[in-house]
């Protein structure tokens, strides 16, 4: 069985967190707060909506905003979460087990979220039956709404930040954020039945 460890990231060294909760780490905020700006990024774009915004997105702004603002309300927990898994954070070694790295948004929240996080990026990449996978794996105890809340507001950030133009030496990540958006999108238009 893999055993996932913090990284080195933020100069700290491997420690195990197979018990993330409580959160070990007490002075790291609350995942509610850490994303509270974020979440309400629904209205900056209901304010000025890209002229290349999704038709469903366009339609359903009013929608997205109240999902988001839902999900940040159910983000509540004592797991110590790392807030951005995906591929390029995960080490594997020789023996299969992982090391989590890059941890500068490290919060305390939901024991469910980091899973729900990685399917973003599954959701990203493709091959895989995301909803299938968010049935099987151990969210069992996250509300689905809450699931669909969080991915409103991760929508809504993506959406966002990606029409910004390009921070000096970083010129892919508004493309990055932009392909997030999009997967999350369709995903939140079927999640949604539209």
């Amino acid at each position: 069985m893999a055993r996932p460890r913090v990284g080195g990231g933020a100069g700290r060294a491997g420690a195990d967190v197979r018990h993330a909760h409580p959160s070990p780490l007490t002075q790291v905020p609350p995942v509610a707060e850490l994303l509270a700006g974020d979440f309400t990024s629904w209205r900056r774009v209901a304010d000025d909506p890209p002229a290349d915004l999704a038709p469903w997105a366009r339609a359903h702004l009013d929608e997205l905003c109240a999902w988001a603002d839902r999900g940040l309300a159910m983000l509540t927990g004592d797991t110590l979460c790392h807030v951005d898994v995906r591929a390029d954070n995960l080490l594997i070694d020789a023996t299969g087990g992982v090391t989590v790295v890059d941890w500068p948004w490290a919060a305390r929240g939901p024991a469910w979220l980091d899973t729900a996080m990685l399917l973003l990026d599954v959701r990203l990449h493709g091959g895989h039956d995301t909803e299938a996978l968010l049935r099987r794996l151990p969210l069992t105890a996250a509300d689905p709404d809450a699931v669909t809340g969080l991915y409103a507001g991760l929508a809504g950030f993506f959406t966002d930040r990606a029409r910004r133009p390009p921070p000096p030496g970083i010129r892919t990540l508004r493309a990055f954020q932009r392909a997030q958006s999009d997967a999350l999108l369709s995903w939140l238009a079927e999640r949604l039945g539209a």
